[in-house]
């Protein structure tokens, strides 16, 4: 008696499908007060554009997070790298200097689990004075990069895992 090797395969990948996925965590963003940030931009355009970058950015995280577990975090203050100089015909520019133009941001968080039990919490001021130092990781040509690396370092350092690249 031979078997087929078709309907083995055929039944492995149909299992393989029906297995669940590592959905990771679930990250909730929420910004206070943000029209008091420090930086974020002059424009009512540019300001949502760089809330919405830096909150998906952020959620991201979920994937490094266990099924189980929530992280809300509250962002309290930004100030992005670089100095923000308007112009008039070719929009705002933002020149980095690497002196007292660093970027800055301060987070209140909560990791939770499931069953509402609050795990971790913290107020953490972010800083890297150092910044033109090192080269970030989402490309020069993303204008946050500087600041997404200092949020993947932050979330690495507290919860020990890889910021999704």
């Amino acid at each position: 008696m031979r078997l087929s090797w078709i309907p083995i395969a055929t039944t492995l990948v149909v299992a393989a499908i029906a297995l669940p996925a590592h959905a990771g965590g679930l990250v909730e963003v929420k910004f206070v007060k943000s029209d008091l940030y420090s930086d974020i931009g002059f424009n009512s355009f540019d300001r949502q554009r760089t809330l919405e970058r830096i909150a998906e950015h952020i959620k991201g995280y979920g994937a490094r997070l266990p099924d189980d577990r929530t992280l809300k975090v509250e962002v309290l203050d930004i100030d992005l790298a670089g100095e923000l100089i308007p112009m008039r015909r070719l929009g705002d520019i933002r020149v980095l200097k690497g002196s007292v133009d660093w970027p800055r941001m301060h987070l209140r968080w909560t990791l939770s689990a499931s069953d509402g039990a609050n795990l971790q919490s913290g107020d953490d001021w972010l800083k890297d004075m150092a910044y033109l130092m090192r080269t970030p990781r989402h490309g020069s040509i993303d204008g946050l990069a500087y600041d997404l690396r200092l949020l993947d370092e932050w979330f690495a350092q507290r919860f020990g895992a890889a910021a999704p690249q």
